[in-house]
């Protein structure tokens, strides 16, 4: 790394160039190590080959005091000069250039011939008080420029840590001091306090990142990412490590993880449902929430409460499959007993000004699907008991894991409360429809568990997340959770994740056929048996391949006959 004094030499250049002009003697400035930073004339060239010859210049970085030379063999630096003897040196004078007590250089003015001698010799003094003035000025820019530079490597620093956000930073100051983390890299490594002595030793090198050892406060952590150093003169190095995980919040719904922060992964389909959230945010209107069971519709409902304006009022929930038609009758209006009329509020009054969510109504008997449509089309309800109706104020949000539209036809849906929930559909892939999600929403519940356990995650192995993506997860969202849980239990004390992780049910079936989801229509007349058979062959031929043997496993599991499925493949232009 260059000097400050070689940093600042277009400007050092200049500025002895008029010294010179002005004293009418060479002017010479090196730096620490005798390196020549800016001179005049040919005597900068000379000075400069003998510049490692020890003598005048040594001698006045060594000890940081001005020093003389009016003739060759006289003076304490002529002892140690290598030129004694045959030395061709005129008169000179020598100041050293300091920062905070430390010499960084010398400046020099000297004589090239009699005319500049003799005046130097009848000026000596003036010459003298001169060449300290000019070295103090040089000390007061080169501390700026320190100050200057010193910021810029900060700013750099901040900017090195802001891009990589999601990876761990640790920066190390020029002793090997751990003097700054980020939040990614506090989690995985507790530190009591900063700086804190530490070491980080390379154990494997790598063309893009490395494996390293890092030893802090008596504890030792396996670590996979790059070293870079940060220029400046404190020689900062930041340390990035990644270790396949990214900076996740807790599952318990912090601050954090609020709104649409809660629906994680990086699909087309997550940042449909995310874009989604926040067009239907604002509206009163029903909002349908459909996909298969485990793929967390309750959780877009609470991102659509909380991305709204009454996010601070209520949000209650109420699984319709979980009682009996008169108990969630009474769950939802609520009772009125004895002379007094007291009783108990149902759902719809506790969800007053907030948001109320009935899951899985595809679940709901007829006579209830009455009920419910007459309360949508009153606004209003009436107590167990109760004869007076009372107004309600909430947003409704439904949700159901069957095909609404095919139960309507097959009589098991009343038609008018379809029309009536059918206002705003938000439509959730199962996972094996989004297999870009399964990395990312799997690491969310690795880094949860591995707080719980207080356990650290050094490396994941790529395959692992191979398999990962092969399996279909029929139990979608929350069978991915428990996996992860699994994966996190089993894992050793080295903190590695591999491919012997990976849950003996997924790794015996993790070719197991997707179950297709509905197609999320745009309009109630797009639903169409033949787009779901369309859809589901085609995604078999994928999984299974086109050749023979793969077609026959492919009708096998579609459930027809492989003669049928060549006929459908015609019919739909797959071949």
């Amino acid at each position: 790394m260059n000097s400050i004094l070689m940093d600042m030499q277009p400007w050092a250049a200049a500025y002895v160039d008029v010294l010179s002009k002005i004293l009418k003697v060479e002017v010479f400035i090196a730096d620490e190590d005798l390196q020549q930073v800016a001179g005049t004339g040919r005597v900068f060239r000379k000075e400069a080959r003998r510049r490692q010859n020890g003598g005048l210049l040594s001698c006045a970085i060594e000890s940081g005091q001005v020093q003389v030379f009016q003739a060759p063999g006289v003076g304490p630096a002529c002892k140690s000069c290598s030129q004694t003897g045959h030395c061709q040196a005129n008169d000179q004078m020598s100041a050293p250039i300091a920062v905070n007590g430390q010499v960084k250089g010398v400046l020099v003015f000297m004589a090239s011939n009699q005319t500049e001698k003799d005046r130097m010799l009848k000026k000596r003094d003036l010459y003298l008080d001169f060449l300290v003035q000019c070295a103090d000025f040089l000390s007061l820019k080169l501390q700026e420029h320190r100050v200057k530079r010193r910021e810029y490597a900060h700013l750099e620093l901040i900017k090195l840590i802001l891009d990589y956000g999601e990876a761990g930073v640790l920066v190390f100051d020029s002793q090997g001091q751990l003097i700054q983390m980020n939040r990614v890299s506090s989690q995985l490594i507790p530190v009591e306090a900063l700086p804190a002595q530490a070491k980080l030793t390379v154990v494997e090198q790598g063309n893009e990142v490395s494996r390293f050892l890092l030893a802090v406060e008596g504890r030792k952590y396996r670590l996979t990412g790059k070293l870079r150093r940060v220029s400046s003169d404190e020689d900062f190095h930041i340390f990035i490590f990644s270790n396949g995980m990214k900076a996740e919040p807790e599952g318990d719904f912090g601050q954090e993880n609020r709104g649409i922060q809660r629906i994680w992964g990086d699909s087309q389909a997550s940042i449909k449902i995310r874009r989604k959230i926040l067009e239907y945010a604002g509206s009163k209107a029903i909002v349908l929430l459909t996909g298969n069971p485990g793929t967390e519709k309750k959780e877009v409902a609470l991102a659509l409460h909380e991305q709204g304006q009454d996010s601070a009022r209520p949000f209650i929930a109420v699984n319709c499959r979980a009682f009996s038609e008169e108990v969630l009758e009474k769950e939802l209006v609520g009772v009125t007993m004895g002379a007094a009329k007291k009783g108990r509020q149902g759902k719809f009054e506790q969800a007053a000004g907030g948001t109320l969510l009935l899951e899985e109504i595809d679940g709901l008997s007829l006579s209830m699907q009455a009920k419910l449509l007459r309360i949508l089309e009153d606004g209003a309800i009436t107590r167990i008991g109760g004869t007076k109706p009372s107004k309600i104020h909430v947003r409704m949000i439904v949700t159901a894991a069957n095909d609404l539209k095919a139960m309507m036809e097959k009589g098991e849906f009343l038609e008018t409360l379809f029309y009536r929930v059918f206002i705003l559909p938000i439509h959730i892939p199962p996972l094996c429809e989004r297999r870009d999600d399964i990395c990312s929403i799997g690491k969310r519940f690795l880094n949860q568990e591995a707080k719980k356990t207080g356990k650290a995650i050094v490396d994941i192995d790529p395959a692992f997340w191979d398999d990962m993506e092969q399996y279909s997860w029929p139990g979608n969202v929350w069978q991915l959770k428990g996996a992860m849980e699994y994966v996190i239990n089993a894992m050793g004390s080295d903190g590695i994740i591999g491919t012997e992780h990976v849950p003996d049910n997924i790794r015996a079936y993790s070719r197991k056929v997707c179950r297709p989801s509905v197609r999320e229509p745009e309009t109630v007349q797009e639903f169409n048996l033949k787009r779901l058979e369309e859809a589901a062959i085609k995604k078999a031929l994928e999984l299974f391949g086109t050749d023979s043997a793969g077609k026959q496993m492919a009708a096998d599991k579609l459930g027809i006959g492989i003669a049928t499925l060549y006929r459908k493949m015609k019919q739909y232009h797959l071949q």
